[in-house]
């Protein structure tokens, strides 16, 4: 883990058990608990009967605990880490609209349901100050804005033209998002703020290969993406 502000490596996290071979992380985060700050790692098995999130003291760099979820064996979707509102959660989506959202540190279940149509990328976050799960197709440009217990609409949807999400973070009540996708000018990473529908800024990148899209971190003050190379933009915010 490395501290932005000042450009240097903060700690290394030793998971408990070795990665196999098509395993890896699928996300890491930060909470900043009554204790102290706390590090969760989702390890993502290929099979998804070995998924875990495990979570570290920040400070001491000892591990805290390890939360085993209960997902069906070889679930053919996406899963993804999420901090909302101070709780992590990990969210499951597939190809046929079913969508299973467990607590991170405890590895229960949280609610599962059907979206219809089926989304093509979903990740957790906030809306109007309430914990939301955001569902886009990209056919259709927008991004539905649901009830993370039901599946329900919760509010208008929000005009994103999403290609792909390519990572998302929550912080100070709003959420983030790197979509990634073609334009007039080729092939752009743009950074969305979801929560007001509107886009922060535009980068042209190569284009990414599947599963191998930048990952995003977000904060009172910036959001940061992974750049060309091992270069880190960062990119302002402003609140309004």
């Amino acid at each position: 883990m490395w501290d932005l502000d000042a450009g240097a490596e903060l700690r290394r996290l030793a998971l408990p058990a070795p990665l196999g071979h098509d395993d890896h992380v699928a996300g890491l985060k930060v909470v900043d608990g009554a204790g102290g700050p706390v590090a969760y790692a989702f390890a993502a098995t290929s099979d998804a009967t070995s998924d875990a999130v495990h979570a570290w003291d920040l400070r001491t760099g000892w591990l805290l605990r390890t939360a085993r979820l209960r997902a069906e064996p070889r679930w053919p979707g996406a899963r993804e880490l999420s901090v909302v509102g101070g709780r992590p959660l990990v969210s499951a989506y597939d190809a046929q609209g079913r969508v299973t959202i467990w607590d991170a540190a405890t590895g229960r279940t949280v609610s599962a349901f059907t979206v219809t149509p089926p989304p093509d990328f979903a990740t957790l976050g906030l809306a109007g100050c309430r914990p939301v799960l955001f569902a886009a197709r990209g056919l259709e440009r927008v991004t539905r804005v649901l009830d993370p217990l039901n599946g329900r609409d919760r509010g208008a949807p929000v005009a994103v033209p999403v290609s792909k999400f390519a990572g998302t973070a929550t912080a100070g009540g709003r959420t983030f998002a790197v979509v990634t996708g073609f334009g007039e000018g080729g092939f752009s990473e743009q950074v969305w703020e979801l929560t007001a529908g509107r886009v922060i800024g535009s980068e042209p990148v190569e284009e990414q290969e599947e599963g191998g899209g930048p990952k995003m971190a977000a904060g009172d003050r910036h959001v940061a993406t992974a750049g060309p190379g091992e270069q880190v933009l960062v990119w302002p915010l402003t609140w309004r």
